[in-house]
């Protein structure tokens, strides 16, 4: 009788324990533990693309008084259909807004700080103009579209530095090869993409998206294999201009002439993706 007796006093005590242990872990409401804030990221501090394709611009000007974005829709900066929006600033000196959803697509787009344009120093695809200041904007589509990095084979755009005997001087340009260039001897159609006016022959290639819509063409088979070079247009260095017409791009038109390669009377396509042909 004892023995049962004290096996039932000892069920007892442990069913008392089991429930205060079980009581201690189930913390009422007020007792919860606050929720943790999210942990800041490096990208907290640059523009980025949303998910919804919302795009959020960011730009750390601790000094400044008045900041605000500008961005092109398909182009530059100053054209009709560009939106420009205020910025706040954090107490930390981080500018930021926060615009879209904006279509897929390839967009224009700089910082006005303080009045001066300039490009977003924390975006690695500067439009690369002569004078630099502005960035592009890749808002991809879902599902990729033809100006989208996509999974397919991809061709290789590589620096080429050759001798001009015209010039008397090494110069540079960018040469497109197809993803199945070092596999085939056969001869390729060859295409040359000459930019315009202030740009540098890294223009098509950035803002052109040549590599990828070749790529994306050629999967596709909606093109032919064919090398594309992207030579520099800039033949001469700049050099004293006299003004003699109040029309800014007349002043220009004979230099234009001497410094584009082969002197060609109209030295810009009129399929620019940037600037309209000035002559």
């Amino acid at each position: 009788m004892k023995i049962r007796l004290l096996l039932t006093l000892a069920g007892l005590a442990i069913s008392f324990a089991l429930a205060a242990v079980a009581q201690q872990k189930e913390p009422t409401p007020s007792e919860s533990a606050p929720e943790a804030t999210p942990t800041p990221t490096l990208g907290d501090r640059f523009t980025q693309v949303l998910p919804d394709r919302r795009v959020t611009f960011r730009l750390f000007a601790p000094k400044a008084n008045a900041v605000e974005v500008l961005i092109g829709i398909k182009s530059a900066t100053y054209e009709p259909q560009a939106t420009t929006a205020e910025m706040t600033k954090d107490p930390d000196g981080l500018w930021e807004v926060t615009l879209g959803p904006l279509e897929p697509n390839l967009y224009v787009y700089q910082f006005r700080l303080d009045g001066c344009g300039i490009a977003d120093p924390g975006n690695g695809l500067p439009l690369p103009l002569r004078h630099v200041d502005a960035s592009l904007l890749l808002v991809p589509g879902t599902p990729p579209d033809f100006l989208d990095d996509q999974t397919v084979a991809h061709g290789t755009v590589h620096e080429e530095r050759y001798y001009s005997t015209t010039l008397g001087q090494n110069r540079n340009l960018l040469v497109y090869t197809p993803p199945s260039y070092d596999r085939s001897s056969a001869p390729l159609p060859v295409l040359y993409l000459y930019s315009g006016f202030s740009a540098t022959g890294y223009l098509w290639a950035t803002e052109g998206r040549l590599a990828q819509i070749l790529d994306n063409l050629l999967a596709q088979w909606k093109a032919v294999p064919m090398i594309v070079v992207l030579p520099d247009p800039h033949a001469l260095s700049y050099e004293t201009t006299p003004a003699t017409s109040p029309d800014f791009f007349a002043n220009l038109s004979g230099f234009w002439k001497k410094k584009t390669a082969g002197g060609r009377q109209g030295p810009f396509p009129r399929h620019h993706p940037v600037y309209p042909d000035p002559l």
